[in-house]
């Protein structure tokens, strides 16, 4: 389990990553964040699936490897289709 101050780090570098990406944490990334970062800091997981977090799942594996850090806190339950667009 990583330390308090390596989840700290860990939530700065993803959300620096996001904000680069997006300039934007409004809409429905933004509300994935505000379950996925307390999940970070407290060592438990987030569960997203298609269709309501397929543009976060997109823009995650666009910025960060499988085996990038921040996927230890996120569960996939439902894969989102090539062609599925998001709901909201």
């Amino acid at each position: 389990m990583k330390t308090p101050r390596e989840r700290i780090e860990l939530i700065s570098e993803v959300s620096e990553a996001l904000y680069a990406a997006t300039s934007t944490f409004e809409g429905q990334v933004g509300l994935d964040l505000a379950y996925l970062y307390p999940a970070i800091a407290k060592g438990t997981v987030v569960e997203w699936g298609a269709p309501f977090q397929t543009e976060t799942i997109n823009l995650f594996r666009e910025l960060f490897p499988a085996e990038h850090a921040v996927w230890n806190s996120i569960v996939v339950m439902a894969e989102p289709k090539v062609d599925e667009k998001p709901q909201g």
